[in-house]
């Protein structure tokens, strides 16, 4: 079967299928599909196909009911990665309740403060999942809350406060009942199991979900204020921000991947992510489930040799991971000669990917990594980089412009075993894809020309509503159609888009309109074949650098074996003198075994500065 044109599938599914609400998607999936298998444990376990998760959320959904739940109250959900997650966004979905999922090893106070801001009438979690100072009793406090009885969400302990000190202001109690579940106790499998329900009919399972919505239930789903609540990834503050997400929001982005996307008739595609459904995994929901995907469930904490195992277990032939997660597996792969020829798309995104950690992806998988970029506020996609970006380049020599903060680019190993130096395309995110509009801006919020560093805007039919908290950015980030992210970077003169950081990122100048950013050091630093990883960084008002140098293959000469960490710091230094201007080059290097990593998968910059500043050896060795 040809491929079809991505823009008639896309008015066909709108027009004629109604596929104009998450809800509508639910639907039309676990009726399209029912028989296939949609989600798959990683490490063993029952399979669920389309058709079981449409009963599950139906019986979810009655538990709503009989709670007395309304349309647009939150519930929240916190676990690894497990089908039960998926059944409770599909869940909400359906019955119009607010999916809310976070990261469940944050900490008791960002916990509470979750709860508190967003009202929340339910939590559904994984005990063992969640951070071992975390008490979802206690967080919902009052009698009976674990029993589902009900108490006042965001009630806060006496002499406590509803987040650290100098964070944020105490979260206001609210009143409702609210109840938290195990997902690891019988009752939740009674629940989705259907036990206690007696005769109650059917709300949206399979057998009815061959009835379509009447024009007022699909106008009511349309204009539902928000479907989804999806925190930041809190990389750059104490406490993670808080986005209302809408159906609109969900849809849009939805028919933008769709727009970018090969369609035509295959066999089943399995997919992976190592990434949290609460964070940027949250945006492979609505996809899979249109696309009729089996999702492979990962549930981490990540392990290269896991995930190896799992891909070639289950067939997976798209994988989706972070930056950081990325590095890791391609150092195992290399290690153990592991090529992963079943996958054919390797997708990369939420954090920059190193140039050189590029062409070495590259150089050995071949031109199958994909480099994405987007961001809650605004879902993704914004742009992407897809192989034949760069591959034009490697077989023909020509590229576009040089890469990050204007130096010049680095090599690329050709397709013939030679070498490309214009490999500028490797330090973007690719193109700004059709139906979004990116504007690079100054000070003053005006304009700038193609090849100027400035503030990035955003415009994209997939905005969100804004901030739940803290409300009062709203004003400073949304206006006229356009969201002022917190990052820098610039466009080239043919539309491709390079990030360069943020503020926290600048280690030299004030801010990131004048300023150098960490990547131009570390760009530098990796061309160093003896480092494996490395972090530039201001803290106590000095310019560092935590470098974890690369088996003894890479190291540079010494007798009597690996170099001592001082003879490190002397050759980074000596390297970095004649190719940066003396402010760029480290005050202090840090030799580690290590780079600290979040559980969402993201560099722990922040970390490593919070460790200078309070004097103490973070995690990470």
């Amino acid at each position: 079967m040809k491929n079809i044109p991505s823009a008639v599938l896309i008015w066909y599914l709108r027009r004629f299928k109604g596929l104009r609400t998450p809800a509508a998607v639910v639907r039309w999936a676990c009726r399209r599909w029912r028989d296939r298998v949609f989600l798959v444990p990683a490490g063993g376990g029952e399979a669920v196909t389309f058709g079981e998760l449409a009963r599950r959320a139906d019986r979810l959904a009655g538990f709503f009911a009989r709670r007395g739940m309304q349309p647009g109250e939150v519930v929240m959900f916190a676990a690894r990665n497990c089908p039960d997650g998926y059944v409770v966004r599909a869940a909400c979905h359906l019955s119009g309740m607010v999916f809310f999922a976070f990261e469940p090893g944050l900490p008791p106070a960002a916990v509470r403060h979750l709860a508190a801001v967003s009202g929340a009438r339910l939590f559904i979690f994984r005990g063992a999942d969640l951070h071992p100072e975390v008490d979802p009793a206690a967080i919902f406090s009052g009698p009976g809350a674990a029993e589902g009885v009900g108490s006042p969400v965001g009630a806060v302990a006496a002499g406590e406060s509803a987040a650290p000190a100098g964070c944020v202001p105490p979260a206001t109690p609210v009143s409702r009942s609210a109840a938290v579940i195990d997902i690891d106790i019988s009752r939740w499998r009674g629940i989705l199991a259907g036990i206690g329900c007696g005769d109650e009919p059917e709300r949206f399972a399979v057998k009815h979900l061959a009835v379509e919505r009447t024009a007022a239930e699909a106008g009511d789903e349309e204009k539902a204020p928000v479907a989804t609540l999806n925190t930041s990834s809190g990389t750059t503050s104490p406490l993670p921000k808080i986005i209302r997400l809408t159906n609109a929001s969900w849809i849009e982005s939805l028919y933008l991947i769709l727009a970018g996307s090969v369609i035509g008739r295959r066999d089943q595609a399995v997919f992976l992510s190592t990434l949290p459904l609460a964070t940027a995994g949250s945006t492979t929901f609505l996809p899979t489930l249109l696309g009729g995907i089996r999702v492979v469930l990962f549930p981490g904490p990540f392990d290269p040799a896991a995930l190896a195992a799992a891909i070639r277990a289950h067939g997976v032939n798209r994988l989706y991971l972070t930056p950081s997660w990325l590095i890791e597996l391609l150092g195992w792969c290399r290690r153990h000669g592991e090529t992963l020829p079943g996958v054919e798309q390797i997708i990369t995104g939420t954090e920059r990917l190193p140039r050189r950690w590029f062409r070495e992806a590259v150089a050995f998988f071949g031109p199958r990594v994909f480099m994405g970029y987007g961001m809650v506020e605004m879902l993704p996609p914004i742009a992407m980089l897809r192989p034949e970006h760069y591959r034009a380049a490697i077989a023909s020599g020509t590229g576009t412009a040089a890469g990050g903060c204007g130096r010049a680019a680095g090599e690329i190993p050709g397709p013939d075993g030679g070498v490309d130096t214009n490999d500028g395309r490797l330090s973007s995110c690719g193109p700004v894809v059709p139906g979004v509009a990116v504007r690079i801006v100054d000070r003053d919020g005006t304009s700038v020309p193609a090849g100027t560093t400035g503030r990035i805007e955003i415009s994209s039919p997939a905005r969100s509503a804004g901030y739940l908290w803290p409300a009062e950015e709203n004003e400073l980030r949304f206006h006229d159609g356009w969201f002022r992210t917190d990052d820098y970077g610039r466009l080239d003169d043919v539309g491709f888009l390079y990030i360069f950081g943020r503020d926290t990122e600048v280690i030299a100048g004030n801010d990131g309109f004048t300023g150098r950013f960490a990547l131009e050091l570390e760009d530098v630093v990796y061309e160093l074949p003896f480092v494996e990883r490395c972090c530039a960084f201001r803290a106590a008002g000095e310019l560092h650098l935590a470098v974890v140098p690369g088996d003894d293959a890479g190291w540079p000469p010494h007798a009597g074996g690996a170099p001592l960490p001082a003879e490190i710091r002397r050759r980074i230094v000596d390297w970095c003198e004649p190719r940066l201007p003396g402010e760029l080059v480290p005050v202090h290097i840090d030799v580690r075994s290590s780079l600290p990593v979040t559980n969402l998968g993201k560099l722990g910059r922040r970390l490593l500065a919070a460790a200078v500043e309070d004097c103490r050896p973070p995690a990470g060795g």
